[in-house]
């Protein structure tokens, strides 16, 4: 809970911070491209470090604090010299994913052996929704906070409150009893050997393919047009830091409502149709939340429209994730799955900024959200439709086959 009470309280906020201290649009697409660049070029590596470790929980303790460290010193930069303030806020953004890139994977890893498979639905489903239970509360008491403390204090605090909460979430994680995870041997695999190595799997490899490219372009979508939001909220709408908030938040609030659905429905079905159904409800969302702008009412309802497609996306991409690889291979894919998420972030962030510049807002949001369905639409194939076709005609021929036959007999 603590950690997410720190995740609600700065990410949503970083853009618009750095937006505060004069940066362009471009400055606001670094915000995101900085981030996946490092993740990008360090996942497969340090899901080497990983592999090799003999203690997953030391890595998780180690990167944590780290990260929230970064989040600590970035209180500071209020009280910097104003012509350093917008580069120091994307700068320390980016430094701050290096260790997080390490406690996604070591973290990931270590959830994923604590429990059975067969209950990762309903357990991160619970998992999901008091996680951002957290987060609505730190977005709502961040947004807040910024407008009614004087000058720059707003800023000051949550990034302190952020990192002192942040600390205290990894050290209550010191106290979970570590579940020793199946490993395959270390070994000095070279990155893109790695990087193959999920899709050649026998058995899971199409599968993992299908849910790669759908996600790379599904995520091409999403960072695309991340730099456009801030700009269409400060610039075109003109809305408070409180307003902004309590729109994050009434998305959030609908993650938390609606998990226990999706947990509900992965068990049933499995996490790829929670997968399917969920994101064509988020694939839709830049577009039409652009088109609702003059009206807070529309907005909301599509901020909890929203919320509905994120909870059922976080639940089954995590699971899929772990789902598609062979356990033992499970760190790597894990990296695999990130690396292709951050390439795409760090292909749409390049590509948002000057887009946005060039054609404008609203353009943005009509590309993503094309972008997203298409992606959506790659997903798909997991289900192998040729398939699925060929059962449904045999089916029909069997019912016709049986229907001649009884005819016969009456005759």
């Amino acid at each position: 809970m603590l950690a997410y009470v720190s995740a609600g309280m700065v990410p949503p906020f970083i853009s618009i911070m750095a937006l505060t201290y004069g940066a362009n649009a471009i400055g606001i697409s670094m915000v995101n491209l900085l981030p996946s660049l490092v993740n990008t070029l360090l996942f497969l590596p340090f899901a080497g470090v990983a592999e090799r470790s003999k203690s997953v929980k030391k890595l998780v303790l180690l990167s944590g604090y780290l990260t929230r460290a970064v989040f600590l010193a970035m209180a500071f930069i209020p009280f910097m010299p104003q012509g350093w303030k917008a580069d120091l806020v994307i700068g320390l953004n980016a430094l701050q994913a290096v260790p997080s890139v390490l406690y996604l994977i070591v973290w990931t890893d270590m959830m994923g052996v604590s429990f059975p498979q067969n209950e990762w639905g309903a357990v991160f489903s619970r998992r999901n929704a008091l996680a951002n239970l957290a987060a609505v509360m730190g977005t709502i008491a961040a947004g807040y906070l910024i407008d009614w403390l004087p000058g720059e204090w707003g800023y000051v605090a949550i990034f302190a409150i952020s990192g002192v909460t942040g600390m205290l979430s990894i050290y209550a994680l010191q106290h979970i009893r570590e579940v020793p995870s199946p490993k395959a041997e270390a070994r000095s695999i070279s990155v893109f050997k790695r990087l193959a190595m999920p899709f050649r799997d026998e058995k899971l490899g199409r599968r993992f393919a299908y849910f790669s490219a759908g996600l790379f372009l599904y995520n091409l979508g999403i960072y695309l047009s991340a730099p456009a939001f801030p700009m269409f909220y400060v610039r075109e709408l003109g809305l408070s830091k409180s307003m902004i908030s309590l729109l994050n938040t009434a998305g959030t609030l609908f993650v938390v409502l609606t998990s226990p659905f999706w947990g509900r429905l992965s068990r049933k079905r499995g996490n790829a149709i929670v997968f399917a159904y969920s994101t064509i409800w988020q694939a839709l969302f830049p577009y039409f939340y652009y088109l609702s702008g003059k009206d807070l009412g529309m907005m909301f309802a599509w901020q909890a429209i929203l919320g509905f497609g994120v909870a059922g996306y976080n639940l089954s991409m995590f699971n899929l994730g772990l789902e598609y690889v062979d356990e033992n291979e499970r760190p790597n894919g894990i990296a695999v799955t990130n690396t292709v998420i951050f390439l795409s972030g760090t292909i749409g962030s390049l590509i948002g900024g000057p887009l946005m510049v060039a054609k404008g807002i609203g353009p943005t949001f009509l590309v993503s959200t094309i972008i997203r369905v298409f992606g959506w639409a790659v997903f798909l194939a997991v289900f192998e439709p040729s398939k699925i076709m060929g059962k449904v005609f045999g089916k029909l021929e069997s019912k016709q086959t049986t229907t001649k036959g009884s005819k016969r007999a009456e005759d």
